[in-house]
Formats: structure tokens, sequence, C-alpha cells
């Protein structure tokens, strides 16, 4: 009888919406995630950054990290914080900051956010939200019938 063996990994980020990615990217590669470790900011995780590198020689880590404006580049970032990685360790670094990525597949991410998400938010974040459908618009985006986003 075949057993389902899957990878496991202990990640660290910055933040809650790195950990939302850290969680789907971990699902859809059909990994295990046993803990997500959440520093709230760049300078906590990169104190903590030797004692994970540590901790990756005997188990899989994933540190996710913005990229700091006193970097020129994440090879710069990744030198300076880890100059010797662990054979488990893996550090990867957003451009410039996690939510870059979501701006970056407007249509998908217009159709992730639908209207009743959208009622739960602060008043701030409407416009925010209208920030990205100006700039869905201008990318040639158009709603759908269904919500009003595409």
């Amino acid at each position: 009888m075949a057993t389902d063996v899957r990878v496991g990994i202990t990640a660290a980020v910055e933040g809650s919406t790195d950990e939302a990615v850290i969680r789907r990217l971990t699902y859809e590669v059909g990994c295990a995630l046993y803990r997500v470790h959440v520093k709230h900011g760049s300078h906590p995780l990169q104190q903590r950054i030797s004692g994970y590198n540590n901790a990756a020689r005997r188990s899989p880590w994933l540190v996710l990290t913005d990229l700091d404006r006193k970097y020129p580049c994440p090879a710069a970032l990744i030198k300076d914080w880890l100059p010797v990685p662990a054979a488990r360790m893996c550090l990867r670094v957003a451009v410039q900051a996690i939510e870059a990525w979501f701006l970056a597949d407007s249509a998908s991410f217009a159709r992730f956010l639908d209207e009743k998400w959208m009622s739960k938010m602060p008043l701030s974040t409407h416009k925010a939200w209208r920030d990205v459908e100006l700039a869905a618009e201008v990318g040639g985006v158009t709603p759908s019938k269904e919500t009003g986003r595409q």
C-alpha cells in the first residue's frame, strides 16, 4: 500500500500577507507546511536568519522577505543576510514587496476579490481597490458581468 509522502517545510516571513502567500504556494506544490514564523518586519526577520539557517541543517526552511531600499538587488540582500546558506535553506526576496506580485496579475487578483469580500473592508481600503481597478482599466481589463470586476 502506497503512502502519501510530502516534503515538509518550516517558513519565516515578514507579515501576514507573506504568510498567506507561503501557505498558498506550499499548498499548490504539495508540501506540508509545519509552521510559519511571522516576524512583523524585515529587521526582526534578519535578526533571526542565522538561527533559521542553523535549523535548516536538519530540515527544510523557506524564508520570504521584501527587497529593502538599502539593497540594490535581491542578490545583495541574500549575500548580506545569508553568506553561507545551509543545504536546506531557501531565502527568497520579493521585489519590491509581496503585494507587487498580486498587482502583477491584476486580472486574476480582481477575480479573486468579489463584492462580498469588498463589503467587509474598511472604507480606506476601498480607495486602494479603486487604484487597482484603474490600473486594470489602463491595462485593458474589462469588468465581468457577475461581480462588476474582472
